[in-house]
């Protein structure tokens, strides 16, 4: 599913958060967020489909799962995972790699250079702690 920028801000506003409050959760700066909610700027940019299934957890709206808090404050893993973390939750999740590319929108080859120590692609902050929460190894939320 490709997520509108109008959707993106709905989801955000049912959170009652501002646009620097999300971009914070996501790791990412508000002028990356602002760009994933604009609908009608040259520089507008996507949301990959981990982290909009990330945001719907968040929102309430996910079709699969309903997310519960271990903290009283809504918190987040704020890193980028090395290869071999990718490679180790996705295991611990049960998924296959195929699994895994179709569940983050990529193909498996994009999804195996996630797990390549070689090479420089990860996982964003958003699709990392979406993954954590697959695998039951999320510090602060659950499913």
């Amino acid at each position: 599913m490709i997520a509108t920028g109008t959707e993106i801000a709905k989801l955000r506003n049912q959170l009652g958060l501002t646009q620097k409050e999300l971009a914070a959760l996501f790791g990412v700066t508000l002028a990356t967020w602002q760009k994933k909610e604009s609908e009608t700027s040259k520089e507008t940019i996507g949301i990959r489909p981990g982290e909009f299934q990330f945001l719907l957890l968040l929102a309430g709206e996910h079709p699969h799962h309903v997310l519960t808090q271990k903290q009283p404050a809504l918190i987040t893993v704020q890193h980028k995972p090395s290869a071999d973390e990718v490679k180790r939750i996705r295991e611990e999740a049960g998924l296959s790699v195929e699994q895994a590319a179709e569940l983050f929108g990529c193909l498996p080859r994009s999804w195996q250079s996630k797990e390549n120590p070689n090479t420089r692609g990860t996982l964003t902050v958003g699709e990392y702690n979406y993954l954590l929460l697959l695998a039951g190894k999320h510090p602060y939320l659950s499913i």
